[in-house]
């Protein structure tokens, strides 16, 4: 999926930022902490305490394991009720795959209560 593409179904005032560097802190066997500049667009402005939302893409293995997991084919398309309370692309179908790919967060664990609301979701989604 392209960026523009993901920028303008994204429910939210998103512009995109360019990684100026990308620096590791710590030493190998703990666990990564980095220090990450950002070159912001034009005309933005960033102060202490302003909210920064970092959206990356997802590694296709993890895609390819969670479309697994949720017994989904890889070209599965969803439609996400508009009205729904979330800032995923809505009232309109969108593949499982760009889901997953650019508007999920897949890197870290899923709680029993994200896990639950995600298996009532597909199996509404598979009763269809």
């Amino acid at each position: 999926m392209d960026t523009d593409s993901r920028r303008s179904k994204l429910r939210q005032d998103v512009k995109e930022a360019v990684v100026v560097s990308n620096q590791l802190l710590t030493a190998g066997g703990e666990p990564e902490k980095r220090h990450i500049v950002l070159k912001l667009p034009t005309g933005m402005d960033y102060e202490t305490g302003d909210y920064l939302a970092v959206l990356p893409i997802n590694n296709q293995k993890n895609i390819r394991r969670v479309l697994k997991w949720a017994n989904l084919p890889w070209d599965a398309v969803l439609t996400i009720k508009t009205g729904t309370n979330t800032t995923l692309p809505t009232g309109h179908p969108i593949s499982a795959m760009d889901v997953l790919g650019a508007y999920v967060e897949l890197s870290q664990p899923a709680t029993r209560k994200v896990r639950s609301t995600l298996m009532r979701s597909i199996s509404m989604l598979t009763k269809k």
